[in-house]
């Protein structure tokens, strides 16, 4: 398959992951009760986070050892290892059950340690697919990993809201998709035939060592990222953290264009690293920040002044409480016109990477105590938005010093304030005119639409038209 129809593929796959999740959570939301809701949140969080601890980075090694050469040696070694980690995540999860209790103040992690221990178990295999099928060149079954499980677990969802939507039942039903999930990854593993006598103690050191550090940096960056719900999961109850937990939400969709641009984006960076052409290399960069703007910063400006509809249609008017904090938590959008890891990626400074989510990490637990204790839930919101520019701030500083510039020429400064400004200003506007007319949920959207289209327009003329010109270029293509 092309490489082309892989991207297509893996995007695809990928939405139809995040879309679901979504869904789910709109439906959950409204359906279950708000401590019912919190505590099936905290399940969730505390096993993502036991998986991203037990995997030691095994998917980063798989697409490494199954593309190389010697895949008939190295897949029976994957597998093995596999194994060996599931019957110590079922070792460790008692004691992991009983340490999610302390952070959560429950003891619903150890009342059910054994369906905790079964759901990372099996997500030990799972979490390897993905890359597995990319390494073997099979990523078209990923379209059937993705839909066929999350079609299931969709309906079961719609169904739980009409009947039964108590927090064990909504876990069944993820369990459910879990075990179906499992099942095609052993028998997607088991239709390259292994040959399991091939497994050494030589290839399995390598793999492990191989995966250990990208491990560490995922436990690290898993663990920053929700160390705001952590905190409130402490310091509260289920309610609480449940209002807080939808309220810092970033949409997905974001992270999609990123990944999306920069996937296509990377391999030039690192050939013109490789080259020595650091002029290309960040006139490329700014290329890419200039087109960024005009297209997340009127996301995050029109997600922040209408975040009242969002919140209401996201969750119901059952979770205004968290309009508050899911508005500051969008700030973070204004940082995201980057992927900044691509340039430590392409200048294999990845250690240097992993030390900034050290430090973020730091100095956000630092803060979030101490926001929270002064200023609430709002408080841990606020830390983490203030973490994310401190580390973008440091992100750029060292970017300038890889490509020998200093920091106002890596960052389209001038373009990124002037796109704040033009947004917020178109936004605050129709914000007032919803708010004349009659605060309607269809009303605010089409504000809301209105507010990116405009924007988006404008920006095209005085920041960057680069990606309206590509987009117009997609539509006068013809239908082959």
């Amino acid at each position: 398959m092309s490489f082309k129809k892989n991207s297509v593929m893996l995007f695809i796959s990928k939405t139809v992951y995040q879309l679901v999740s979504m869904i789910s959570m709109m439906l959950l939301s409204r359906s279950m009760q708000i401590g019912d809701y919190g505590e099936y949140k905290q399940f969730f969080l505390g096993l993502s986070v036991a998986d991203t601890v037990l995997n030691l980075g095994l998917p980063s090694a798989v697409i490494y050892y199954v593309s190389s050469k010697d895949r008939e040696k190295n897949i029976p070694n994957i597998l093995f290892i596999m194994l060996m980690l599931s019957g110590l995540v079922i070792l460790l999860g008692k004691p992991y059950s009983i340490i999610f209790d302390y952070s959560f103040k429950t003891s619903f992690f150890s009342a059910n340690w054994m369906l905790f221990s079964l759901f990372s178990s099996m997500l030990i295999f799972n979490a390897c697919t993905e890359n597995f099928l990319i390494a073997v060149d099979k990523v078209g079954k990923l379209l059937f990993y993705s839909v066929i499980p999350n079609a299931l677990f969709l309906g079961c969802i719609v169904w739980s809201c009409f009947y039964d939507s108590s927090s064990m039942t909504v876990i069944y039903i993820n369990l459910v998709r879990t075990v179906l999930m499992f099942g095609m990854s052993v028998f997607f593993y088991m239709q390259e035939k292994p040959q399991m006598k091939k497994v050494d103690v030589k290839t399995i050191r390598a793999v492990l060592f191989f995966g250990l550090p990208i491990g560490l940096s995922a436990i690290v960056g898993i663990i920053n990222a929700n160390i705001d719900k952590f905190v409130i999961g402490y310091f509260y109850d289920n309610q609480v953290f449940a209002v807080f937990t939808n309220g810092a939400y970033e949409i997905p969709i974001i992270g999609l264009i990123g990944a999306s641009i920069f996937g296509v984006a990377i391999p030039r960076i690192k050939q013109l690293y490789s080259d020595n052409r650091l002029k290309d290399l960040n006139d490329l960069w700014l290329r890419i920040g200039r087109m960024m703007c005009t297209l997340i910063i009127p996301i995050g400006t029109g997600l922040i002044l209408f975040s009242d509809v969002v919140v209401n249609i996201l969750y119901s008017a059952k979770y205004s409480e968290a309009t508050l904090i899911f508005a500051v938590y969008q700030t973070v959008f204004f940082v995201r016109v980057y992927s900044y890891g691509s340039i430590f990626v392409a200048a294999g400074k990845s250690k240097l990477y992993m030390i900034n989510t050290i430090i973020s990490f730091v100095f956000n637990f630092i803060l979030d105590i101490i926001l929270v204790k002064y200023m609430g839930p709002v408080g841990a919101a606020i830390a983490t938005v203030i973490t994310t520019y401190f580390l973008m701030l440091l992100q750029v500083w060292q970017i300038g010093n890889i490509l020998g510039k200093k920091i106002h020429e890596v960052f389209p400064w001038k373009e990124w304030f002037l796109s704040i400004g033009v947004t917020v200003a178109v936004n605050t506007f129709l914000r007032m005119f919803y708010n004349a007319v009659g605060r309607s949920v269809i009303v605010g959207v089409l504000c809301a639409c209105a507010g990116f289209g405009i924007s988006f327009f404008i920006l095209g003329r005085i920041v960057s038209n680069e990606l309206g010109s590509y987009m117009r270029q997609i539509l006068k293509k013809p239908v082959k």
